[in-house]
């Protein structure tokens, strides 16, 4: 369980940069598309921030999995990261444990990488842009084989293909978080 609530890794001034918004009438909308899109990136690649997470762990042959990951570091004396795929090696012997570590691949929203910072993004832009009534009929959704490239048959809308491919997701969809 994450002991600290995960900061989205973009704010309100990079996304009115990159909407191009000069006005601050629907700014107060925003920070709800943000927190959507740094939520949906983190249930595909797991955690973007550093955040602290304790949990109780299943150790079977003196390793576990973590939950929550990349695994940055843990802090319960005696266990050991053996990768950041969240497998560490405990003091213990097998059974129930429970372990404090931290998760993620940045200290702060600044040493994001660049490639997820973009898709956070375009993943608001993309949610925000197809909440806007446009037209008379208000339909944005596209339809297979449009022009932008953003719908992927197979796939959720919500999560267009160049933000996947951002993240390094590709054309399949997955459950399973990605770390690295």
């Amino acid at each position: 369980m994450l002991t600290a609530t995960p900061d989205p890794f973009v704010d309100v001034a990079d996304v009115k940069k990159h909407l191009n918004m000069v006005t601050s009438t629907s700014e107060s909308e925003l920070p709800g598309f943000i927190g959507a899109a740094c939520e949906m990136i983190r249930a595909r690649i797991g955690e973007v921030l550093a955040v602290a997470a304790t949990e109780t762990v299943t150790v079977t042959g003196g390793r576990a999995v973590l939950h929550h990951r990349p695994v940055l570091s843990v802090e319960t004396p005696g266990w050991e990261l053996l990768s950041p795929e969240g497998v560490v090696a405990a003091p213990t012997g097998d059974g129930r444990a429970e372990v404090s570590y931290t998760a993620g691949r940045a200290g702060t929203a600044a040493a994001v990488p660049g490639h997820i910072r973009l898709a956070g993004l375009e993943l608001v832009r993309h949610l925000w842009t197809n909440s806007q009534n446009r037209g008379s009929g208000g339909n944005t959704r596209p339809q297979a084989g449009a022009s932008d490239g953003s719908y992927l048959p197979g796939t959720a809308y919500s999560m267009p293909y160049r933000v996947r491919e951002l993240l390094g997701l590709g054309k399949e969809p997955t459950d399973q978080p990605l770390v690295g």
